[in-house]
Formats: C-alpha cells, sequence, structure tokens
C-alpha cells in the first residue's frame, strides 16, 4: 500500500476539499486528484464523491480510513522509532485532552516538559472526552488526557486524581444554603441549565445522575467551551454544571459541589494510552513528569470546590 496514497486520502477527508488538502500537501491538485484515482482503482472502490464543491467520503471510503489511518500511525511510529534511535530523544508526541484540561493542565506543563525534550514536537488535540479512546484506536495521539476509563485490555492509564462535579450561578440566582459548600442534585430540577455538550464525561456522569434521581434538566443551552457557559452563567442566564479541572478564578460566581443522596458526583481521571503502541521514550517521560507536575500543582483534579 502507497503510504503517500493514504495521506492524500486523509487529508481530502479532513479538508472536504482536494485544493486545500493540495495546499497543505504542498502538491498540485492534479497530481492529488490522480493519486486518489490511482487508489480507487487498485482498491476497486468509490472512496468520495461530490457534495456542492467539497468531497464527502462514502460509506465504503469512511470504513476504510479507519483503516488507514491505523497504518499511517504504525507507520508514524517506526519513523518516529528511527529517529530516536538516530538523534536521541527527538520526535512528535501528539497528546489529546478537553479544553478545561489544556487550558489548566497542559498550557503550564508544555513548556517546562519542553525545556528537557528540546527536540520533541508536542501536538495537543483537542476533544471532548468520550473521543479520547477514539483518537488512541485511530492513532490520532499517542496520549489521551480525560475522565473516561479505557477497556484495561486495550489501554493502560495512571491517574492523574477525581475531577468533581461543580455548579456554578451569578448573583441572581443564588442556589442551596449560604453556607454550604454542596448542592443535591435535585435542587437543580427547575433551574436553567447551561450544559457542556454530550461527548464529555463531566456531562455523561451528569446525565447519568439525573436519570437516576427521575430528574428532567432544564437545558438553557449547551456548548463546548466552559467560557461560554460561565459567562453565560455570571450574566445571570442559568446555572452552568462543569468538572472541577475548569479554572473558575476571576468570575463572580456561587460555586458548589453536585452530591446526589449526600455523595459527590466524581469522576477518575487519569493519563491513556494503547496497549500495543509502543511509547517513544520521551513519551514515557511526559507521562512521568506530567504526574509530578499535577501532584506539585494540588489542584485542580481534587474534588473540592477551591
Amino acid at each position: 500500500m502507497d503510504l503517500r496514497r493514504l495521506r492524500s486520502l486523509v487529508a481530502v477527508a479532513d479538508t472536504g476539499s482536494v485544493s486545500e488538502a493540495a495546499r497543505q500537501l504542498h502538491m498540485t491538485q492534479p497530481a492529488l486528484s490522480r493519486q486518489i484515482r490511482e487508489l480507487e482503482l487498485r482498491l476497486g472502490l468509490k472512496l468520495f464523491e461530490r457534495a456542492g464543491r467539497g468531497m464527502v467520503l462514502t460509506g465504503e471510503g469512511e470504513e476504510f480510513l479507519q483503516h488507514g489511518r491505523s497504518l499511517l500511525g504504525h507507520a508514524e511510529d517506526l519513523e518516529e522509532h528511527a529517529r530516536t534511535l538516530a538523534q536521541g530523544e527527538a520526535g512528535v508526541l501528539r497528546v489529546g485532552a478537553t479544553p478545561q484540561t489544556i487550558e489548566c493542565l497542559l498550557a503550564p506543563f508544555v513548556r517546562s516538559y519542553q525545556d528537557s525534550y528540546k527536540h520533541v514536537r508536542v501536538r495537543l488535540v483537542e476533544g471532548g472526552g468520550t473521543e479520547q479512546l477514539d483518537f488512541l484506536q485511530d492513532g490520532r495521539v499517542h496520549l489521551a488526557i480525560s475522565a473516561v476509563p479505557g477497556d484495561p485490555a486495550l489501554f493502560m492509564s495512571r491517574s492523574l486524581g477525581e475531577v468533581s462535579i461543580l455548579t456554578a450561578s451569578g448573583a441572581q440566582l443564588r442556589l442551596g444554603a449560604s453556607r454550604s459548600k454542596n448542592l443535591e442534585i435535585s435542587a437543580l430540577a427547575n433551574v436553567p441549565l447551561l450544559l457542556l455538550s454530550r461527548g464529555f464525561a463531566s456531562r455523561e456522569l451528569f446525565d447519568a445522575a439525573c436519570r437516576i434521581s427521575d430528574l428532567r434538566p432544564n437545558i438553557y443551552m449547551e456548548s463546548a467551551s466552559p467560557h461560554t457557559l460561565l459567562a453565560l452563567a455570571e450574566a445571570g442566564l442559568g446555572a452552568t454544571v462543569l468538572p472541577s479541572n475548569v479554572r473558575l478564578g476571576g468570575w463572580k460566581l456561587q460555586v458548589l459541589r453536585v452530591i446526589r443522596d449526600g455523595e459527590a458526583l466524581r469522576l477518575p481521571f487519569g493519563i491513556t494510552w494503547r496497549r500495543q503502541r509502543r511509547l517513544p521514550r520521551y513519551a514515557e517521560a511526559f507521562v512521568q513528569q506530567l504526574i509530578a507536575f499535577n501532584k506539585n500543582l494540588g489542584r485542580p483534579f481534587t474534588a473540592g470546590t477551591s
């Protein structure tokens, strides 16, 4: 299988455009179109069909793309291993995480890591917690940081602590007793809620707790941006429900820990990788240093509301 053709397939699938994919791959549009046609002829499959001015995958193309990504991931592993042997600690490290994890944990950590590993290029891949295992499976990332546990037969992980579920609201919408740090989930029954989009582990946990409590959430808005939800909460438009790894400093909000029957809603939080994928030495060092860095922070992955 010609890896150049596979890379062309992935580029067109990701951009939805032959011209944009050609620009990214530093080749002409006719040459890229020819590679796609040659790949289709070799496979005996129609991989793309036109949609307006763009290109979309056929059903067969979507299925083939998953295997193509995996093959390219293995090929990159070989190249990275060869570079490590030839040059020492050098290569690319792709790390998947949610926006709030990137902001609160990875943003301050990556710079200190790269002071030690100057020839490692760290690439951060943003996505919801439930997406991260998919990113690991198809080879898009080496490491995933999330609150979604993977099958131990397929994945290895190290703990970074716990994430608790918090609710935050502005002065116009006071919730719970003035001195309490906790709020029973039932108290949110009639409150306009500002929730993270589905796909975030904290949202999945909150939804599950609502179902168990026979609570039908009154959803005002859903967003993948914690800051959008915090701004709306500060404006008094509802109460937001977020994991405790969101940065809350600077917001004028009442922050409470969500509990159910007296028990806090919590998620184990960790860094995960695929068992069958060999981690370069610099990735192993990333794991060890991140654990130590997070421990020294003393936050944000604790179960409290501070």
